[in-house]
This record gives structure tokens, C-alpha cells and sequence, in this order.
């Protein structure tokens, strides 16, 4: 699978996938003409490992820093979400 296809699959730019590939996260092969190709074999191994390695648990509330240099702070509504302003 080319780098393009590969970072289409993962959702990401083509330049986080050459990161992944050049630091050694994803091996891939390069072929007698110079082009990279990685596995599908490769793009499961990795796809598990971001799962097993994944630290976003669903049942986990999660929490967000809102930064705002207006003191007037507008009121903000966000399903699920409570603000806690800090002085």
C-alpha cells in the first residue's frame, strides 16, 4: 500500500504517515523504483497496537481547557459538559 492510500486509511496527512514510516513506527518496504509500500499486514499490526495502546476509555470523563483572555466570558453550552471558571 502506497504512503497516500495508508495515511487515507488512518486518517491522517500524508506527512504524520513518513513520520510513522522514518522514525520506524510503521515499517515499510521501498520498491526498485524507489517507492515506499507498506503491508496490509503492517497497517493491522499497527492499527492493534494503537487500539491496545489507546488511553481514550469511552466510560473515562474527559476534560477540556478553554482559554480565554475576555473577562466578559460568553456563555458556553456544550452537551455533557460543565465549565468551571477559574479567577
Amino acid at each position: 500500500m502506497s504512503i497516500p492510500r495508508a495515511a487515507d486509511l488512518f486518517g491522517v496527512s500524508r506527512t504524520t504517515m513518513w513520520k510513522w514510516v522514518k522514525s520506524g513506527e510503521i515499517e515499510a518496504i521501498v520498491t526498485p523504483g524507489g517507492h515506499h509500500r507498506i503491508s496490509r499486514e503492517t497497517i493491522d499490526r499497527f492499527l492493534q497496537k494503537c487500539q491496545t495502546e489507546s488511553r481514550l476509555d469511552p466510560a473515562t470523563p474527559k476534560k477540556i481547557l478553554l482559554v480565554d483572555d475576555d473577562l466578559a466570558m460568553p456563555e458556553w453550552s456544550i452537551p455533557g459538559v460543565s465549565l468551571i471558571p477559574i479567577a
